[in-house]
């Protein structure tokens, strides 16, 4: 189980990544909106872009070690604390953040509830690492990456379904 979260989380970050990377307007309006005018928003849109990337790369290249899921939980503890604020400070903006790319968003307190399951991922890989995905048999990376993507698939079902609910698109 510790080898499809490890999947799932990578996946997660690097795709973040480069959602940011390649529309970091929205995400840069949030910033400014929530952290002021002055931020230098498209820089730390980039940023974020690439720390996502290179943790999410991380979590592959070193599964043995704790420190690239446990930095993963920081981080997602980060994003959350600053998803709060900015549902907050500025829920218009916080709608077009694009954070994982333009259709791929959910309200703050969905988003919060995935943040939250991604954490304890994180926390379980950092305490049960699993290892090397290149040192396991090929039956089982192919049984993790499809737990992996199984998970991803039932998150934007829950996402379609809470956006074609009775009364949301009014």
């Amino acid at each position: 189980m510790s080898l499809a979260l490890t999947l799932l989380l990578a996946g997660t970050m690097v795709l973040a990544g480069i959602a940011k990377l390649r529309d970091p307007d929205g995400l840069v309006v949030v910033l400014r909106r929530v952290v002021g005018h002055r931020v230098p928003g498209r820089a730390l849109a980039r940023s974020l872009a690439a720390v996502e990337i290179a943790l999410g790369v991380a979590l592959v290249l070193a599964a043995g070690s704790p420190v690239p899921a446990a930095a993963t939980a920081v981080l997602l503890v980060a994003f959350s604390v600053a998803l709060r604020v900015a549902d907050d400070r500025a829920p218009q903006a916080l709608a077009a953040c694009n954070c994982f790319g333009a259709a791929g968003d959910a309200p703050a307190g969905q988003a919060l509830l995935r943040n939250a399951g991604l954490i304890v991922a994180a926390v379980v890989v950092a305490l049960t690492p699993p290892g090397a995905p290149w040192s396991v048999a090929a039956d089982e990376l192919a049984g993790a990456a499809t737990v992996a993507i199984g998970l991803t698939c039932l998150w934007q079902l829950a996402t379609l379904a809470w956006r074609l609910r009775p009364g949301a698109l009014a």
